[in-house]
This record gives structure tokens, C-alpha cells and sequence, in this order.
């Protein structure tokens, strides 16, 4: 009900009930997360931030290929966490909650310059739907590198629509917005394409040239320090990407064609733009959602450039394209008159219906089955990982296996220790994948014969596996020796077994259980005569997650089941009430 005096509505009279909203949507998220393993990534980088802070060398102790900064954002959690002694990876996940609900205040700003006061409702929406990308969208990419830089950056998308609405921003905002969009780019640069293109969408649309505005002095001071600091405190980096670089570029690589039409998280940000491009015409706020489709389109470009077409690299694409489909499906002026327009309007309205509601689904769906498909890494994480508590608890253990899901979040959450310098064995995936497809039997090169990378790279492994005895060595089991299965062709037992040095350490071990498509063996205190028994080839088949992009549609798994048939019902909605035919703007 409006009121007589103000005339505004009950709604925005009661800002508590928006807050209530969008805490209520936090509160969601952060019991799907709270409930659920750490992200493989977040899990090693916790790891390595305690190593460090414990006294070993970045990039020698434990080598990664990221830049620094994604270790040291993980200092102050742990800190904080070792002084009141509660879990780090509670601490971490408050911490990135906070940063969440400091991206919505800051981006308050930028808002009400972008809708002017009688379009609070629009405003309320909007942050409603940044509360529901920022905490519930995540899901298993909760706090990798996209979705802080994301929530780092999405006041200075703000920022930069009113820039070119020529709206009246605070000073303090932009420099505030500023230092929050250069850290945000810090953490994993690719992403200063969004920053080049919303600059000379700017410059474009106000026929200018690009200006140093306080907020870009912010950006650009905070590159500049970030990377004189890295190649000061940590200048082993730059031997790390001369080395792993180009072999990191090519692991499990894809086309840009295939990454763009295959990858994972790319399929809503294309349909996103196309209808974009279709109702522009019927929609009041041209520089407000061009604004945001210049940032879907460069957050895609970055995606895909990188060519694994994992899920979250096109995070944060996807998530700031449904706050766009979310505002065109509210703002769109109908009737919708041309066919495209109502096509693309109905696909719109049946896609956002689709996200919330089964991304609400599945994230109570988690809360109430903690061990659940939707929370498990891989299928026998679960008893893999009680296994290794029972027998490994605090002491060191090796995953032998390209895959970084192998071995993560399973050594944190089984309450053991890692005893190799890297997070896993994707060099070996890069040396043999040319042999991957071949129709000949994998051949490992002889001792002598391999380049540099693969003979440091193996000496690495059995000096770690020398100095830490680990408790248990965890195989990814090999698979046929066919083309068909790929990269589980793979058997580092037969690899490493050809060097006496693994063949001496590994026979202290035994044979314990297979779980699943990993083999488990356990150190004992006397050599077994003979070879360790090993169990047979495995099924064919990778780890349950993908390795590579491609053929993950709508009935991949249960939640794009689910998604799936919310987005039928609501375009049946749609339909059936007309919706495309009703005039007037929400």
C-alpha cells in the first residue's frame, strides 16, 4: 500500500523486510557451504598459506602456479584462527561472507545513482539479486578466485554504469570502489579485461578519452604495487612460470570454439547476450543493462581464453548475466511484438524462474543431505576419507593422480598432512597426453631420455616421498590401456616403479582396499617379499566431475535435471498467463 504522504510504498518504507530477504538468502548459501568439504582450490590454498606462515618458501616448498596473492589472502584467516584456536577453514569462510556483504553495501552507492528515487523497487531487486549470485549461485565454486574477484568488483561495475549515465558519485565511493576493483583484478589478472572493456564502453559512449578517474588511479596503483611486491618477496615465481607456464596452459586445454560452446557455465551468459541483443529496443534503461552486457561479454572472453571451460572460470559471466536477464525480465516493456522478442522474453522469464528456484533446491537440498551428490567431490569421497582418518590421522599422505580433486579437500577434511610440494601430478597428464588418443600402448620414457621438465618433476616426487615415508599412498587406478579412456590410461605405479629409488620406498607398503576408482595402500614397518599386491585395471571412466568441457547439458546430473524442468514449468507459466501480452514496465 503506497503511503499518502510519502508515496512510496509499504516495502520501501520497511527497508528491514529487504534486508531480511536478502539475509535470508545468505543464510541459505552459507549453510549449503558450511556443510559441504572446501573447494579443491580453497583447500590447497589453505594449505599452502599454512606452510608458509609455518616457514617453508613459496614456489620451492610448495609450488604453485597462481600468483602470490591468493596465498597471502589466506594469511589472515589462518592467523586469526591459530590465535582463538577454531577451524581455519571457519574462520576463511566468515571472512569471505563478510566480503560478500561488503561488495552488496558498497555497491549501495553506485545504485542509487544508477536508479533515481522513485525507482527503489528496481534498486531493492537488484540487490536481492546480487545477495542470490554472490551466496546461493556459487554453490561448489563458494570462494574460489572468481567469486571473490567478482564480489570485488561488482561496485566498480556499478560505478562505471553511473560514470556513463553521468550520474553524481561521492569522491570517497570511487576511491573505496577503486582499491576493492584492484585487489579484486589482483587476484587473477585476466580479469582486467572486464576493466579495459567497461572503459572503452565509456570512453565510447560519451565520445571521450579514457580518464584517469580516481577509481582507475586506485586500480591501476594497486597492479602496480601487487606485482613490484610479488617479484620482490617471491621472485622463485617468475623460475615457476618459465618452467610450468606453458605446460599449466596446455593441461586439459580445449579450443576456444569448444570452450565457448562447451564449457561449463557458458550456455547462460550466450543466451543471456542473444536475448539482450533481441528486446534492447523494448528495454527503459539502455546504458543500465548495456552496461551489464559489456561485462557479461568480457567476463565470457576471459573464460574462454583460459580454455579448460571449467565451471568456475565462467562464474562470474554467469552470475552477472542472470542479474541482467534478472532486470530485462522486470524492466521490459510489453506486449512483446516481434517473434524473436517473444521468443527470447519467454526463454528469459522461464531461465530466471529456473536459477532461483532449483539453485534454492539444491542449496537446501545440501543442508539437509551434508553427504550427499550434491556435496561429495567424487562418489567414494566419503569413505575414502574415513578411511584415511582411521588410519593417517596427522600423519603425511600421497595422492598419486592428475586430478587435484584426488587428493582435495580430502587431506584437510581427513585431518592428515600432504607430503608433496605440488597439489597434485597434472605435469604427468601434460608429458604423455599426446599419447592419450593413440591406439598403441602408453610408453613411458626411459630414464635418460626425458626433457627437463619431466626429470625434475620426478625427482621431486621421490625426494618427498624419501623424506616423509607417507602414512598411505592414495592411486588414482589405471584403466584400460586403450585410447577410449583417456588420461586414465595413466599408471603411476608402473611409472614411478621403473626408478629403484620409488621401487625401495614402495615396498614398505601393502595393499589395502580399493574405493571406488582410487586404490589405497598403507606403509608398514618391514619390506614385503616381492612386488606389492596391486588390484586390477580399473572400469573405464574418469573422476565423477569433468576433466574437460563438453556434453553437459540439461540432464547432466540432478540439479540440471531439476533446472530443467523448472525452466519447462515456467515457461509453461509464461504461456498460460500471457505474460509476453500484459503492457506496462515492472
Amino acid at each position: 500500500m503506497a503511503n499518502p504522504v510519502t508515496g512510496r510504498t509499504t516495502l520501501d518504507g520497511r527497508p528491514w523486510v529487504i534486508a531480511a530477504i536478502v539475509v535470508g538468502i545468505a543464510a541459505l548459501g552459507l549453510a549449503a557451504e558450511f556443510v559441504a568439504p572446501p573447494d579443491p582450490d580453497n583447500a590447497f590454498f589453505l594449505y599452502a598459506a599454512g606452510r608458509v606462515l609455518d616457514g617453508a618458501k613459496l614456489y620451492v616448498d610448495v609450488v604453485e602456479i597462481n600468483p602470490p596473492l591468493i596465498i597471502a589472502f589466506n594469511f589472515p584467516p589462518i592467523l586469526i584462527a591459530r590465535l582463538i584456536g577454531v577451524s581455519e577453514l571457519l574462520v576463511f569462510r566468515i571472512g569471505v561472507a563478510c566480503l560478500l556483504g561488503l561488495s552488496i553495501l558498497a555497491s549501495q552507492v553506485g545504485l542509487r545513482a544508477v536508479f533515481s528515487a522513485r525507482d527503489y523497487r528496481l534498486r531493492h531487486y537488484v540487490t536481492v539479486l546480487m545477495a542470490f549470485v554472490l551466496f546461493l549461485l556459487p554453490g561448489e565454486v563458494f570462494s574460489e578466485r572468481e567469486h571473490l574477484m567478482l564480489a570485488l568488483v561488482l561496485p566498480y561495475l556499478f560505478l562505471a554504469i553511473a560514470r556513463q549515465m553521468e550520474r553524481p558519485v561521492p569522491v570517497v565511493h570511487a576511491h573505496l570502489v577503486g582499491g576493492l576493483a584492484g585487489f579484486g583484478f589482483a587476484l587473477k589478472p585476466q580479469f582486467v579485461l572486464l576493466w579495459v572493456a567497461l572503459e572503452l564502453w565509456l570512453a565510447a559512449s560519451r565520445r571521450t578519452a579514457p580518464r584517469l578517474r580516481a577509481e582507475n588511479a586506485w586500480v591501476v596503483c594497486v597492479l602496480a604495487v601487487y606485482a613490484v611486491a610479488a617479484l620482490t618477496l617471491t621472485p622463485e615465481y617468475l623460475d615457476v612460470v618459465r618452467q610450468l607456464g606453458g605446460p599449466y596452459l596446455a593441461f586439459l586445454r580445449n579450443s576456444p570454439i569448444v570452450t565457448l560452446l562447451f564449457g561449463e557455465g557458458t550456455r547462460l551468459p550466450l543466451v543471456v547476450l542473444l536475448a539482450y541483443l533481441a528486446l534492447l529496443t523494448r528495454l527503459p534503461r539502455p546504458g543500465l543493462v548495456t552496461g551489464l552486457a559489456i561485462a557479461v561479454l568480457g567476463l565470457l572472453l576471459v573464460g574462454t581464453i583460459q580454455g579448460k571451460g571449467w565451471a568456475y572460470h565462467f562464474y562470474p559471466a554467469s552470475a552477472t548475466a542472470l542479474i541482467l536477464l534478472g532486470l530485462m525480465v522486470a524492466t521490459v516493456t510489453r506486449p512483446l511484438t516481434s517473434l524473436a522478442s517473444r521468443v527470447y522474453g519467454v526463454v528469459s522469464y522461464g531461465l530466471v524462474a529456473a536459477v532461483f528456484v532449483s539453485s534454492v533446491v539444491v542449496g537446501a537440498w545440501r543442508v539437509l543431505e551434508p553427504r550427499g551428490p550434491n556435496v561429495e567431490p567424487f562418489p567414494e569421497f566419503w569413505a575414502l576419507a574415513d578411511l584415511v582418518r582411521d588410519r593417517a590421522e596427522a600423519q603425511p599422505i600421497m595422492v598419486l593422480s592428475y586430478h587435484m580433486r584426488s587428493a582435495w579437500p580430502l587431506v584437510p577434511y581427513a585431518g592428515a598432512d600432504w607430503s608433496l610440494r605440488y597439489p597434485s601430478l597434472w605435469i604427468l597428464w601434460v608429458l604423455y597426453r599426446d599419447q592419450f588418443t593413440q591406439p598403441e600402448p602408453l610408453v613411458y620414457r626411459p630414464s635418460g631420455t626425458e626433457s627437463s621438465l619431466e626429470r625434475s618433476f620426478k625427482d621431486a616426487v621421490l625426494s618427498d616421498l624419501e623424506r616423509e615415508e607417507p602414512r598411505l599412498i592414495v592411486v588414482l587406478g589405471s584403466a584400460r590401456d586403450a585410447s577410449g579412456n583417456d588420461a586414465r590410461r595413466l599408471d603411476y605405479l608402473a611409472y614411478f616403479s621403473r626408478e629403484p629409488r620409488f621401487a625401495r620406498q614402495f615396498a614398505f607398503y601393502r595393499y589395502v582396499a580399493t574405493l571406488g576408482q582410487h586404490d589405497v595402500y598403507e606403509r608398514v614397518a618391514e619390506p614385503a617379499p616381492g612386488p606389492p599386491a596391486r588390484p586390477p585395471r580399473h572400469a573405464q571412466g574418469n573422476l565423477e566431475r569433468a576433466t574437460r568441457p563438453g556434453l553437459r547439458f540439461a540432464f547432466g546430473g540432478p540439479e540440471q535435471r531439476v533446472r530443467f524442468v523448472i525452466f519447462l514449468a515456467a515457461i509453461g507459466v509464461a504461456l498460460g498467463t500471457g505474460w509476453h501480452r500484459v503492457r506496462g514496465e515492472a
